[in-house]
Order: C-alpha cells, then sequence, then structure tokens
C-alpha cells in the first residue's frame, strides 16, 4: 500500500503537522491506521 507523509495528512486536515502527528499516533494505536 502506498504511505501519505505527515504533511500532507496535516495539510488535507487544517492542522499544524504536530496535531495531525498526534492525531495519527492515536490512530495507530487504536488500530485505524498502521505505520
Amino acid at each position: 500500500m502506498g504511505g501519505v507523509s505527515v504533511t500532507v495528512v496535516a495539510d488535507e486536515i487544517g492542522l499544524p503537522k504536530s496535531g495531525a502527528h498526534r492525531l495519527l499516533a492515536d490512530l495507530i494505536r487504536l488500530g485505524y491506521v498502521r505505520q
């Protein structure tokens, strides 16, 4: 599967990179996203 960078996610959802990183970390922990 193709990956997406934190920068792309942050831009798409309108959060700073730090916020997107925290959100993605939670989604990984919950099993919704793979790193």
